[in-house]
């Protein structure tokens, strides 16, 4: 098995970085996490790390300009590697495969898709936005992770009276391949009403009825005032077998090797950082941007304007304000509150509840 090294997320404002030093030398044997050179941008030096156990095979010189996720180099589990004919072989491959259209770019960046997949299904056919479309309809066993399923109709969970609901609704209708088919709450008031045109159409106990009689196919929860119950509700329904669904809106902003669970909102202009990893049942609102590498738990909630640098571990059942800043490096425990208009520069143990305004 093979692992290339790529040049990493470099910050919002860098697209290039220049390699000043290979801390290893070619065929040299490494564990993952071992730091294998050092790039210089504008503002910082980055150290790249192994993401696998192998030997190292270098592709880029010290000095060399190199832009963000450009291969710099192999990682392999053989230390004979034939790097000039893996070089050639990916040649071959590349110059045999489809350029897939501007609007298929557009909408395999949007959904997550992995490109390689997306061009084996097409064959021989150029990747289309249809193709695109085609590919996300069919089974392949990996729906349930990314969550996205052409023609799902989804059964938004709660959020009536806090809103969640109506902004849930909102992201569905600029989604192709996702269709809000209901809303389901437990207040009554709300029974028989319609929020931007979808029908309330009962509680919890209706949509298992919905779900069993085929009207809807997944589900999504839209409430989040109350961290713990969104997480038990969620739990419930994965053990009785209810599909979730991830509601990214376009105009978020997923980068490279970002990883997601199941059940996640993802609202308008969200900024996900390369290698990133996310697990299920997260609601981040829009205007926040969670930077490269960072790991967050489930059953999340995060206000408008929420920023982290790089390399930030959240747990689970985490609440974030609104306009609060991270600094690089620091872990936030379960089941914290962290107030609006903060800013946070030490690491926050487990049950921590930080009111408005005041720094950490």
């Amino acid at each position: 098995m093979t692992t290339d090294i790529c040049v990493p997320f470099l910050g919002v404002n860098d697209t290039e970085a220049q390699l000043q030093d290979w801390l290893v030398n070619p065929g040299d044997r490494v564990s993952q996490g071992d730091d294998l050179c050092i790039l210089e941008t504008t503002k910082a030096t980055i150290e790249v790390s192994a993401e696998a156990e192998g030997f190292v095979f270098p592709l880029a010189q010290e000095g060399d300009t190199l832009k963000v996720d450009q291969v710099i180099g192999f990682c392999s589990e053989d230390p004979r590697f034939d790097i000039e004919g893996h070089l050639a072989a990916l040649a071959e491959a590349s110059s045999s495969i489809p350029v897939p259209t501007k609007k298929a770019e557009l909408l395999i960046a949007r959904n997550g898709l992995d490109l390689r997949s997306v061009q084996e299904f097409a064959g021989d056919n150029r990747v289309t936005e249809q193709a695109v479309l085609d590919f996300m309809a069919k089974d392949v066993g990996d729906k349930a992770r990314l969550g996205f399923d052409t023609g799902t109709r989804v059964g938004i969970i709660g959020g009536v009276s806090g809103g969640g609901a109506l902004i849930v609704a909102d992201a569905l209708t600029r989604i192709p391949a996702l269709h809000a088919a209901a809303i389901y709450d437990r207040d009554e008031q709300f029974h028989g009403k319609s929020v931007l045109g979808l029908p309330v159409a009962g509680n919890l106990d209706m949509f298992l009825s919905d779900l069993s009689d085929g009207k809807v196919d997944a589900a999504v929860l839209a409430f989040n005032s109350n961290l713990e119950e969104r997480d038990r509700v969620f739990n419930s329904l994965v053990e009785q077998g209810v599909h979730f669904v991830n509601v990214i809106d376009p105009s978020a902003d997923i980068r490279s090797g970002v990883e997601l669970g199941v059940g996640n909102v993802i609202l308008g202009h969200v900024y996900i950082g390369a290698g990133s990893r996310l697990k299920d049942n997260n609601f981040v609102s829009a205007n926040v941007a969670l930077e490269h590498g960072n790991v967050l738990g489930s059953s999340c909630a995060f206000g408008p304007g929420v920023f982290t640098s790089g390399n930030v571990s959240i747990g689970d059942r985490v609440r974030f304000g609104t306009g609060i800043f991270v600094e690089p490096g620091l872990s936030i425990g379960d089941d914290s509150v962290i107030g609006s208009g903060r800013t946070i520069v030490t690491g926050i143990k487990a049950n921590t509840r930080l009111t408005s305004q005041a720094k950490a």
